[in-house]
């Protein structure tokens, strides 16, 4: 059963004289309990694509149905309740509301449609309780542990028994453990609750957890791959190829650098491989490349993405006087866009999760100069 059908989707920007053709024709099937990935090189149209689906953004001509439903066809106040009745989403920053209960805010869809209070009760309660956060009902965002959060997000997803779940870059700003249990999470929702998940990423390793993969370029399909009976590491070994050939941005640099795609290779692989490539040590310091994780004696801390490969660089120099200029040199390389007030957050963060462990000048600040460790 078709969940999802575009039949000749264009979306196009601009004038006459200059048109920017984000989604060029393009048809495509999602079936009931799928989980599909597009991917695709920046530009390449994969968000405009998503906010299409997802009623954010009209497109310029074709047709786009959900169930039986041609949404190109609604109006505005028909797309809004439309969208809450049947569709779910998972954002790259979860957008849980602090002053809620975990409780309040997976059940806020239902709310808003004024559902029954009993109802709204019992779903949540099942919800929860299939997804291992039944405990933690009453307490708030701040109270409660990434992964939880994460569960949280996912269970509002889920709440309305929405046809298609929709994912933009949803591990985006997360560290590699947290990343991985975000996945395994949908995994867990595509395969026991039998949800349909359409994600956008960048991301080959995300992508290894889906069924069937779609590649874009200039707005177009070039290429699928299916996962079938594959393991997921041959499987992201596949996408890796496609990305290989396809100059696609998950890690191939422009210009072609040999060196930094053989890095960017074995980063990708460390995830399936951790043994190998398992931590880094400088004095009585331990960085877990795998868990995204800084240790000192028996005190350990969780660090964000940006957190930890701000102190991988500092890890990989130990002796060495790192300006501000370099790290973010280091940073924009690897894809993290940080800015200087931005880096000086992130620094400030770092700095007071390594007081809690016994590190508080760990990274020292050399006036004028940069830092060192």
């Amino acid at each position: 059963m078709e969940i999802l059908k575009l039949l000749n989707v264009k979306k196009y920007y601009g004038t006459k004289t200059n048109i920017t053709k984000a989604v060029n024709d393009l048809s495509l099937q999602v079936t009931k309990g799928e989980f599909v990935a597009i991917m695709g090189a920046s530009g390449s149209g994969k968000t405009t694509l998503l906010n299409c689906i997802s009623t954010i953004d009209e497109v310029t001509s074709g047709h786009i149905y959900i169930g039986d439903k041609d949404i190109t066809e609604l109006k505005e106040k028909e797309l809004a309740k439309f969208r809450r009745e049947n569709l779910g989403f998972i954002f790259q920053d979860f957008n849980l509301l602090d002053t809620l209960t975990i409780s309040e805010n997976i059940s806020l869809a239902l709310v808003i449609n004024e559902e029954d209070v009993n109802e709204v009760d019992n779903k949540v309660n099942d919800i929860a309780d299939k997804l291992g956060i039944l405990n933690i009902l009453d307490k708030y965002p701040y109270e409660v542990s990434g992964g939880q959060k994460q569960r949280c997000a996912c269970a509002r997803a889920l709440i309305n028994e929405p046809k298609l779940i929709l994912a933009d870059e949803p591990t985006g700003a997360l560290d590699s453990k947290s990343s991985r249990m975000l996945l395994e999470t949908m995994d867990e929702m595509n395969n026991k609750l039998k949800a349909t998940i359409l994600m956008v990423t960048h991301d080959s390793f995300s992508a290894s957890f889906c069924h069937r993969v779609l590649f874009l370029k200039d707005g177009k399909i070039f290429n699928e791959i299916v996962r079938g009976e594959k393991s997921r590491k041959e499987f992201f070994n596949e996408i890796l190829d496609v990305l290989t050939l396809s100059g696609g941005d998950d890690f191939i640099t422009k210009p072609y650098n040999k060196t930094i795609l053989l890095e960017k290779i074995k980063r990708a692989l460390r995830q399936f491989d951790p043994i190998q490539y398992k931590e880094l040590k400088v004095k009585d310091m331990v960085l877990d490349l795998h868990l995204s994780i800084v240790k000192h004696n028996d005190k350990e801390v969780e660090l964000t993405r940006n957190e930890f490969h701000i102190l991988y660089y500092f890890f990989m120099n130990p002796d060495k006087l790192i300006t501000k200029e370099e790290l973010l040199d280091y940073l924009w390389n690897e894809k993290y866009y940080l800015d200087d007030n931005i880096l000086n957050v992130n620094l400030n963060r770092l700095r007071k999760k390594l007081k809690e462990i016994d590190q508080p000048d760990f990274i020292k600040t050399i006036r004028g100069q940069g830092y060192q460790i």
